[in-house]
């Protein structure tokens, strides 16, 4: 098994692939900050005093509410 998981991670870096759970949460909040709605602000905002992914919660928060006021 562990030779599976050393030859994943081999082929991750050789293509370019995501695999550092913190810049994989990073992109999930940059995606949510583009598509996301009110109902997502409140577990951004529980993000927002992270070291770090603070500031990319609030970019996502401040994108999300610019949106939803477009809107009205």
């Amino acid at each position: 098994m562990h030779w599976l998981i050393a030859s994943r991670r081999r082929r991750t870096a050789k293509h370019g692939f995501i695999n550092d759970l913190t810049r994989i949460v990073s992109f999930s909040i940059q995606v949510i900050g583009q598509f996301g709605d009110a109902d997502d602000l409140q577990s951004l905002r529980s993000l927002c005093d992270e070291k770090e992914l603070g500031h990319e919660a609030l970019n996502a928060v401040q994108r999300i509410e610019d949106r939803v006021r477009y809107r009205k």
